[in-house]
């Protein structure tokens, strides 16, 4: 059980539980523990180490993700412990290692926050909330400023508590609320009236997904039918049994309308939830938009570059007494130029349609849809030749474990390391250096690829290369000036690049002005880890209306729609919703770039996923452990959000029977409306 202690400052923690003790437990208690292994199973040394570190390293993945789950949980959805506990929030295991205990904001610390303890402060872990960041776990060393990586790795650094705030664009800056007196999505006045009464059917099938909501229908049915108590208490019960164990929000949208929304008592429709790997969803919007807006993102985009863990440890090329990637690959690492447009005297005489018709090409050929890198010095190499095609695809030919377990990598990637991209690099894939297989020839989906994707995108378009003193080893992105002139600046010194120093609250600014904002996602977070870097990956966290909104976005191709129904801004190219949401050849059918599909290449159902083989194959859908799913329905103009922490998914019978229900209904509902404004005319 998740049993608070008192709140305490972290200097008076550091007072109490001094890390050389600490530490110095854990190294006796290995030694022993590795002697024992050695003497008894006559194992290799490298062996030896790997099992008497596993009971350190379990008890600390335990740890953090007691104290991110809570974290987020706490101060992100404003749940209590005792909510948190109850609804099983953490796994059962990590609750009897540790224990939680809340702290506030301090000398020590860039927020309030939770810890978790274990083993008598063996396992410690410590996740910070920042407000509109929601909370990223600290690094096991605690170091919370300076850097954070040896050299050759991404440079990260955290600013000085309230130093955001003061400085007027910390991450509350960002917050804003829509009006509750507005229908969604342009603000959050709940279902009308006349929807709730044709779309009655649909609330009813919704409220059968959650235990307590189904067992309160089925008890008043059976009372209103003149049922005894007892009697209804069996019909209640078995309401109960029949619903969907861990559903916490549902959220259904028909024809640009929210029409039905149900939710688990003690949360409602501005509680922030998390997705999982929905998250995975929302990095691709993310792309799309910096795609769209300034060309710093392509599909063609190389992977090396943004990856340090990658880069060889001598130079390519002798002419350059300096390491500096940005002069070996050249243009590449630089954006793309903007689009070309036709002359302004061919413009004027071309129909609008045909000026439309071009830009879209123009667009188009800007995205590069192939999975070939751009053209580049490293482009011989096998890590070389993977673009952010291949990341957002899962076929980047990478090996990572995608079972969920402690000991798996995405527990360690999340909830251990802190560098979420840095550990999907690092990892041994078919050697040092080398994938597995050749990217594009498999497709394995990755939490790792992921982050990678992640990496690439904040590398390009908000970051640049420096070097062990802070120096430039590269323009920043954005500027013309050439990479030669760059690397000629530092010729003759000594200076290697440590990595990439990333603007991340200028990309924050940019997901909550290109995206959140527009689309009126007011409860959405994208949490970090300690790096900086979003977890594209796992770490998002928005109410069921806002998931909906950001699954109607795609519906609707990517433009968005005005408060009376007409055509919008464009948020996302339509090019690019086309090929993240149309299935890849190298996934048997079933996944687009991040975006799940009912299709198969050759426009057939089923495919490689086998609970595709019963929906229609018009459907795509955003997915996530423990159930969550945001599926959009194109020939009915549908999306459905279900929210939840249930065993084995959703993506189940049980899934499909909700999905063709609320199908059915939603037609029979519109027929209705259609009927009554047929008579009102």
């Amino acid at each position: 059980m998740i049993e608070p202690s008192r709140r305490r400052d972290p200097g008076e923690h550091a007072r109490t539980h001094p890390g050389r003790t600490r530490w110095m437990t854990g190294f006796m208690l290995s030694t022993i523990l590795l002697a024992v292994i050695w003497s008894k199973l006559e194992l290799s040394a490298d062996k030896v180490l790997q099992y008497a570190l596993l009971p350190a390293r379990m008890g600390q993945m335990a740890c953090g993700h007691v104290a991110k789950t809570v974290c987020s949980a706490h101060y992100v959805s404003g749940r209590s412990l005792e909510d948190i506990d109850a609804r099983g929030d953490v796994i059962s295991l990590a609750r009897g290692i540790c224990r939680v205990e809340l702290f506030e904001a301090g000398p020590q610390a860039p927020g309030p926050g939770v810890r978790a303890t274990g083993a008598g402060g063996l396992f410690e872990a410590e996740a910070y909330f920042q407000g509109k960041h929601g909370c990223f776990l600290a690094p096991a060393s605690g170091a919370l400023s300076g850097r954070l990586f040896p050299a050759g790795a991404p440079i990260s650094r955290h600013p000085a508590p309230g130093a955001l705030a003061a400085a007027g664009s910390g991450p509350d800056a960002w917050a804003f609320a829509n009006d509750p007196a507005v229908a969604w999505p342009h603000g959050d006045a709940g279902v009308s009236a006349a929807d709730a009464a044709a779309y009655a059917p649909v609330q009813a099938r919704l409220r059968r997904e959650f235990a307590e909501l189904a067992a309160a229908d089925a008890r008043a049915a059976a009372l209103a039918g003149g049922a005894s108590s007892a009697e209804a208490d069996a019909a209640a019960d078995a309401a109960a049994a029949s619903a969907t164990p861990g559903t916490r929000a549902m959220v259904v949208v028909h024809r640009g309308r929210l029409v039905a929304e149900a939710y688990a008592p003690g949360l409602g429709p501005m509680t922030p939830l998390g997705g999982w790997s929905m998250a995975k969803s929302l990095t691709n919007a993310v792309a799309g938009t910096l795609a769209f807006e300034g060309g710093c993102v392509r599909l063609d985009a190389p992977v090396r570059p943004s990856v340090p863990e990658w880069w060889p440890a001598a130079p390519p090329s002798a002419g350059h007494s300096v390491y500096c990637p940005g002069a070996e690959l050249g243009e590449s690492l630089l954006p793309a130029a903007a689009p070309e447009h036709p002359p302004e005297a061919e413009a004027q005489a071309e129909a609008a349609t045909a000026t439309a018709a071009h830009r879209h090409a123009a667009v188009a050929r800007r995205f590069a849809m192939s999975p070939a890198p751009a053209a580049g010095r490293w482009a011989a190499d096998p890590l070389g030749q993977m673009s952010l095609w291949h990341l957002l695809s899962q076929s980047s030919g990478l090996s990572f474990d995608e079972s969920y377990g402690l000991l798996n990598d995405p527990a360690r990637m999340l909830f251990l390391e802190p560098s979420s991209a840095g550990y999907a690099a690092a990892l041994e894939h078919g050697g040092p250096g080398t994938p597995a297989v050749p990217p594009g020839s498999r497709f394995l989906y990755t939490s790792g690829n992921t982050n990678l994707a992640e990496r690439v995108v904040q590398t390009r378009c908000f970051g640049r290369l420096v070097g062990e003193a802070g120096a430039a080893c590269d323009p920043v992105p954005g500027s013309q000036a050439p990479a030669e002139a760059a690397a000629s600046a530092l010729a003759g010194g000594s200076l290697r690049p440590a990595g990439w120093q990333v603007d991340y609250e200028a990309y924050w600014g940019h997901v909550h002005r290109s995206l959140f904002q527009p689309l009126g996602m007011s409860t959405a977070v994208f949490e970090r880890d300690a790096a900086g870097l979003q977890v594209g990956s796992s770490f998002a966290m928005m109410s069921g209306r806002d998931w909906a909104r950001l699954a109607y976005l795609f519906l609707r191709g990517g433009e968005w729609v005005t408060a009376d129904g007409r055509p919008g801004a464009r948020i996302v190219p339509r090019e690019w919703v086309d090929a993240s949401t149309r299935p890849t050849p190298v996934s048997g059918g079933g996944h687009g770039l991040h975006w799940w599909t009912s299709a198969t290449a050759d426009g057939d159902t089923g495919g490689d996923v086998a609970w595709h083989k019963d929906l229609p194959k018009d459907l795509f859908y955003m997915g996530g452990f423990e159930g969550q799913l945001s599926m959009v329905d194109r020939a009915s103009d549908l999306v459905i959000i279900r929210l939840g922490k249930t065993k084995g998914g959703f993506r189940t019978p049980k899934g499909t029977s909700l999905v063709k229900d609320v199908r059915e209904m939603a037609a029979a509902a519109a027929a209705v409306v259609a009927a009554v404004a047929d008579v009102v005319v």
